[in-house]
Order: structure tokens, then C-alpha cells, then sequence
């Protein structure tokens, strides 16, 4: 996982002038499922208004010419959620036609560490932390749905993972041989 800070509160950017497009045309936009782990092991997504404020999606936009991927999915979760974190992997990718044209999205896991009270896009959107079930529940846009389903896996890989590290740790802890290790 990478971590991208904004040191300052830079505007948003606007405009497609420089963003990136696949040589066949499609345009190419970056976003993320930000997220955050709760004292009781659970996990809420945040969702935003989109700028009409009468749907609830994840933050995304143009992937632009002087950032790698990575940059404008952080990016844009900063302009338009006013969060930054950690991001980790790529969720999924999802082509679809869109107002302008054929689009490319592909969704990364932001787990956020840091929420600021006054962001870019503040004023033209509202934000909520809601749990993954309602995530799914509130956020209709295909692509967007099945980045918060990959997130769920993700996340369900990643207790896999750490029950079985645990388990393993369990039982070598309890193997005679591995007493010394332990005192």
C-alpha cells in the first residue's frame, strides 16, 4: 500500500483537456472504495453525494496526464470525499459507454487514515460512513457496486489470512519443540 498526502488544500481540478485516453479512445478514470476498520472488527465504506446530490457513489474521475493511476484514484478521493490513506490494490475494472463515450474505471481500496472537515468539493457534496451492506445498498452504479463486492473479498481474504497466520501460530507455540522460541 502506497500513501499519497495533499499538503495543502489544492483546488479541483476540471476540465478533460489532460486527461488520458486509451489509444482505441476510451477514456481512462481512476477511483476508490474508501474504507475504514471499527474497534468492533467491522468495516465501513464512505459514500458521497454525487454533485446533483440524488445518488450515493465512491470517488472517481479523470485519470490525468501528469499522475501515475494510483495518484488520481488518491486524488480524487481527497477532491471529492476529503479523506487520504493508504491505497492498496486494484478492486476491479469496469468498461462501460458513458455520456462522452466509451470509459475505463478501475476502482482501488483506500483504507482511509485521515478525514478533513473542509476539502475541494466540499460545498457541492455530502459525504457518509455506512456499512458495506448498505454501501451496496445505496450505491447502484454497476461498476461502483462490484468494487465494494471485491472490496468485501478483499477484506474477507485478509481475515483469512490472519486467522490462519494465528492458527499456525497457535500451534507451534503449543509444539514442544518450540518452547525455547517462546520464553
Amino acid at each position: 500500500m502506497s500513501t499519497t498526502t495533499f499538503s495543502h488544500q489544492p483546488p479541483a481540478r476540471v476540465g478533460r483537456h489532460h486527461q488520458r485516453y486509451a489509444t482505441d479512445g476510451v477514456r481512462l478514470v481512476a477511483g476508490c472504495v474508501p474504507y475504514r476498520d471499527l474497534p468492533d472488527k467491522s468495516v465501513e465504506v464512505l459514500l458521497i453525494s454525487n454533485r446533483k446530490k440524488n445518488m450515493w457513489i465512491i470517488p472517481k474521475g479523470g485519470w490525468e496526464k501528469d499522475e501515475s493511476e494510483q495518484q488520481a484514484a488518491a486524488r480524487e478521493a481527497y477532491e471529492e470525499a476529503g479523506v487520504e490513506g493508504k491505497l492498496g490494490e486494484c478492486l476491479c475494472n469496469y468498461e462501460f459507454e458513458g455520456k462522452s463515450g466509451r470509459q475505463l474505471h478501475r476502482y482501488f481500496a483506500l483504507k482511509v487514515d485521515k478525514e478533513f472537515d473542509d476539502w475541494p468539493e466540499s460545498n457541492d457534496r455530502t459525504r457518509k460512513w455506512v456499512t458495506i451492506d448498505k454501501a451496496l445498498e445505496h450505491c447502484k452504479r454497476q461498476g461502483m457496486h462490484e468494487a465494494i463486492c471485491a472490496l468485501t473479498g478483499l477484506i474477507q481474504q485478509q481475515d483469512t489470512t490472519a486467522l490462519s497466520t494465528s492458527a499456525t501460530a497457535l500451534v507451534d507455540s503449543q509444539n514442544p519443540e518450540n518452547l525455547h522460541t517462546l520464553q
